[in-house]
């Protein structure tokens, strides 16, 4: 929770770090809630499965918790860490995310950075460091960014949607259960709005326009 001075409240287990509150916590007390100690001017935060991502105003991005996969922005060779870690910064970020073993940041002109596991596609592209955070070269205009477990999806300032990651399930879109490895855009024939990325689903709102429902979209 982010208090109104931009201050961090945490609550829940610290078992894998992801309180950010070193070795003072009390996984005894799941009903205690703490502040993040020395962090301030938070504008953005995310929860992972195990870890978690935070954003200030000056543009810095910094996480804590489990490493296993470089969620965290740092190489995993750090398992965990029970502190906050500055992991980059970028004066034109507006937004943090979290899936479970992946992180993303979206700026305010609508460029995506994703790191952390990449084994279904969640990264959006190919790379040599996955836990180092890039930019998705193949996405742009981006208005709206939602990450589920192992997937994601993103709406473009024109209403376009474009999903990848993780598609077991089909839960991005395309038609198949075949994992998707760059941003592919789905609902090709009506405008969205806004679109969710669940644990294994997605869904998104449309609007219909005349001559959609005229030739019949669905």
């Amino acid at each position: 929770m982010i208090t109104k001075d931009g201050g961090l409240l945490v609550a829940g287990t610290g078992a894998k770090g992801q309180l950010g509150l070193g070795d003072n916590f009390n996984d005894n007390n799941y009903l205690s809630i703490s502040k993040v100690p020395d962090l301030e001017d938070v504008i953005s935060v995310a929860s992972g499965q195990h870890h978690t991502v935070v954003l200030r105003e000056n543009g810095t991005v910094l996480s804590w918790g489990e490493n296993k996969f470089g969620q965290l922005g740092v190489d995993p060779n750090v398992a965990n860490s029970f502190v906050p870690l500055e992991v980059f910064s970028n004066e034109a970020l507006q937004t943090v995310y979290a899936g479970w073993t992946h992180s993303a940041a979206l700026t305010k002109s609508g460029e995506v950075f994703t790191w952390g596991r990449n084994s279904y596609g969640q990264l959006g592209a190919e790379r040599d460091i996955p836990y180092k955070p890039e930019e998705i070269p193949t996405l742009k205009d981006v208005s709206q960014l939602s990450v589920g477990s192992e997937h994601n999806l993103a709406v473009t300032k024109d209403g376009k949607l474009y999903s990848w990651g993780w598609n077991d399930h089909g839960s991005c879109g395309t038609g198949d259960k075949k994992d998707v490895k760059i941003p592919t855009q789905i609902l090709a024939n009506v405008n969205v709005k806004y679109a969710f990325a669940c644990t294994g689903s997605s869904f998104a709102v449309v609007v219909y326009t005349k001559a959609n429902l005229k030739s019949g979209s669905t």
